[in-house]
C-alpha cells in the first residue's frame, strides 16, 4: 500500500523564501528573455565588458563577449526555473491550508451531530 507523502505548509514556505533567495542572488531578468540584471551579474557584466574592451579586435574579445552572453542566458533560465519552483511551493502550500481548513471544519460539524 503506498503511503501518503505529507508536508507541512511551513516547510513549503521556508522552500519559498529559500528558492526567491537564490534568485535573488542570481538577479531577475531585466526582461522575459534578457539577462539578469544584479545579484551575482552586477559584478561580471562589467568586469567583462571592460575586459573585451581592451583587447578590440583580438580573438580574446569575442570570446569573453560570447561567455557575457552564454552565462547571462543560463542564469536567466535558472532564475526564471528558481521562480516557477517558488510559485509551485507556493501554490503547494496554499492547498495543504485550504484542505486542512476544510478536514477541521468537516470534522466539527460531524462531531455536533453525535
Amino acid at each position: 500500500m503506498a503511503r501518503d507523502t505529507r508536508v507541512a505548509p511551513a516547510v513549503l514556505e521556508a522552500g519559498v523564501r529559500e528558492s526567491r533567495k537564490i534568485r535573488d542572488e542570481i538577479g531577475q531578468p531585466a526582461t522575459p528573455s534578457g539577462p539578469p540584471t544584479g545579484g551575482v551579474m552586477r559584478d561580471v557584466v562589467p568586469t567583462t565588458q571592460h575586459a573585451a574592451d581592451g583587447l578590440k579586435k583580438w580573438m580574446t574579445e569575442r570570446a569573453l563577449r560570447d561567455l557575457l552572453q552564454s552565462q547571462g542566458d543560463d542564469l536567466s533560465k535558472l532564475s526564471r526555473r528558481m521562480e516557477a519552483i517558488a510559485k509551485a511551493l507556493e501554490s503547494s502550500a496554499a492547498a495543504y491550508k485550504r484542505n486542512e481548513d476544510a478536514n477541521s471544519a468537516l470534522f466539527r460539524e460531524a462531531e455536533g451531530r453525535f
